[in-house]
Parts: C-alpha cells; structure tokens; sequence
C-alpha cells in the first residue's frame, strides 16, 4: 500500500533522510506484546489491535541517505512519534498526538507535488468549460513536469485549449524586470501603477471564444479553423471538444472524415468550408446543385438567408459592409450590387443591408 511521510520524527529520520513527502510502501510491522499473544488464538482475518504497533517497516521509494544496517534495501523502522501545539493563540492550551507520521498516497494535490520526481503520474488539469487563468496556467505547468519522460505521463480529461495561452506569468515577469534594473528609473507613482496594471493583467480571463487557432487535421495535414471540424450549433462547446480537443493528433476535418466514412460533403459556396448534409438546411441540401443560387451552410453564412450570388449582406460580410458604408448619416450605401442605381439599406444596430431598389 503506498503512504507518504507527514513529517519526520527526530534525528534518526534526518540521519537517514526519511523527510516530509517521502513516498514509501508498507511492508512489515512489529506488534505489541499484547497483541502478539491475541494472536495465537485468534483464526479470523481480521484483528482489532489493542495497542500502537511498536515498529513499521517501510520501504522507501528513493534511496536514503544510508542503508539501515541489518534491514533490506532501503527499508527503514518507523517508530511513534509524538507532535505537540497549542489549541489557542495565548499557548494556554497544548495538545500531543502520539503516532506514526504516514498517510496513504494514492493520490496528491499538484501543490503536494511541488518538487517531486514520479515514475508516472495521471494528472487532472481540470475540465474543457474550466475558465483558464495565470494561476491554473501555473498549476497545470507543475503537474505536467513532474515525470521524465513524456511516456510516464497520462491526462485524465481534455482541458481547456487556451490554459496555456494566456501568455506569460504577469508578476514573475514583473519581479524579473525589478531584478535586471529596467524599472530603476521610474518613481514610486508609476511603479504603483505599473504594480495595479499587473494585478488586472493576472486577472484577465479569456473565454474559448476568443481563440483565434487553426487545428492541424490528421489526415490532411492542413491546419484549418474549428469551422473545418464540425458545424456550429447550440452545444458549440462541447463539439469543440469531442471534435477537436479528445481527438488531439488523430482529429480529422469534416472533408477527410468524409472521405474515411464515404459521407457526402457540399463546399459552403461563401466559407468555402466543406460540410454533411447535416451542415445545411434542407432546402440548401435539395438544391446545392442548382447553379443560380448559392448553397450556403447553416453555421452562419445563411443567417440571414441570402441565395443572390452579389449580396454581400451575410453574416460573412458584415466586416466588409460596416467599412464601405457611407459614413454621413445618410444611412445609405453603394456595396450590394454592380448596378450602382442600386442601393443597400444599411441598418447599423442589426448589422446588415437590406436591399434598397
């Protein structure tokens, strides 16, 4: 069973360095007299025992400072010790806890795990929704780093694709400035200042949202958008994650998943993304072979529905509009068609045109 070392308890653990965090396995026990004779007679698995165990033998999983002598390859006799501290803050009131210093380890806190060196190690950087932050970015560099060898290392679940995004760690580049002497030169107000501008920087949280990535397809080997993996919808989150994130290095686009699944795929005609017949409506689906209108995906190319070849007044367009409109109040524009008689309606709180003949 593995234990971990709580403290240690005396010289004698310090002489062979049995310290706090040691990992070891019990092997063997030394009970007391009294316990030794209720074994004699005793034919059940289990005991309860009267007293404290005199000795147990632990192997330890590093080696100590030296062998103890007459015992096997790094075991060592853990005997009682006793712990004392005061219950109040006036030390009127002390305490003693007299027993072994070990508690199980089948698992640990990444800040238990500060320092250590693992065989393997299975760690949890929390779940896909988790909002990243400096301190989880932090975190999550420790539980990483504490095998190896890349082999030794298991991740329980997907976690969030920006925890290590958010650039570098805002108060030890801040204390590294200071050690180099590049703020030597500014005054207490600025520095002040430049302190309360770090804090709101630890403090930015970023959203999945606002990633702006491309994924490298496995098949393919093109890097493309999210859009490229699946279709967009109510449950965006969770796609992005059974689609992209758990796939990690064998993740396929919608194109080559196609093809590895004999699926039909249609190219948006405005995304030029390609898409099942599940990435349109059904009326798109019907026609897509209809030369006169544009076939465009559900995700948002067809929000608001748009089939007329020169309408540049789709969700895709609406950058492009918002910078060629007509700047004078007028509320009018000249981008929606070649016939410039033509005019576009430009409402700016619905961002987008509506046709104006």
């Amino acid at each position: 069973m593995p234990f971990k070392v709580t403290h240690s308890g005396g010289p004698e653990y310090k002489q062979y360095g049995v310290h706090n965090g040691c990992r070891c396995k019990l092997k063997a026990w030394e009970l007391d007299s009294k316990d030794q004779e209720a074994l004699k007679d005793h034919t059940d698995d289990q005991i309860i025992l009267q007293a404290m165990p005199k000795v147990l033998f632990i192997e330890l999983e590093k080696s100590p400072k030296e062998q103890y002598p007459g015992l096997p390859r790094n075991w060592f006799p853990m005997k009682p010790v006793s712990i004392y501290w005061c219950l109040d803050a006036d030390d009127n009131i002390e305490i003693c806890r007299r027993g072994f210093p070990l508690v199980p380890n089948f698992s640990t806190t990444i800040d238990g795990s500060t320092g250590q060196t693992m065989k393997s190690s299975i760690a949890d950087l929390g779940d896909f929704g988790s909002v990243p932050s400096h301190h989880a970015a932090m975190r999550g560099y420790i539980a990483l780093s504490r095998v190896t060898a890349a082999d030794n290392m298991l991740v329980a679940r997907s976690f969030s694709p920006l925890l290590f995004r958010l650039g570098a760690q805002p108060f030890p580049s801040l204390l590294f400035q200071v050690l180099d002497g590049k703020l030597a030169n500014l005054t207490d107000f600025e520095f002040i200042e430049l302190c309360r501008d770090t804090d709101l920087q630890y403090k930015t949280r970023c959203m999945l949202n606002d990633l702006q990535c491309k994924w490298k397809c496995g098949s393919c080997y093109n890097k493309l958008h999210w859009s490229a993996y699946f279709v967009g919808a109510s449950d965006w989150s969770s796609q992005y994650e059974e689609h992209i994130c758990r796939q990690g290095s064998l993740r396929e686009c919608l194109q080559c998943r196609g093809a590895s699944t004999g699926e039909l795929t249609h190219i948006c005609d405005l995304c030029r993304q390609p898409f099942p017949k599940d990435g349109y409506t059904a009326a798109m689906w019907n026609n897509k072979a209809k030369r006169h209108q544009r076939t465009l995906c559900k995700q948002s190319c067809c929000r608001p529905k748009c089939t007329v070849r020169t309408c540049t007044t789709c969700v895709a367009c609406r950058d492009e509009i918002r910078d060629l409109c007509v700047s004078d109040g007028s509320g009018f524009c000249l981008v929606g068609s070649k016939d410039k008689q033509k005019q576009v309606r430009c409402l700016p709180h619905a961002f987008f045109c509506i046709l104006s003949f």
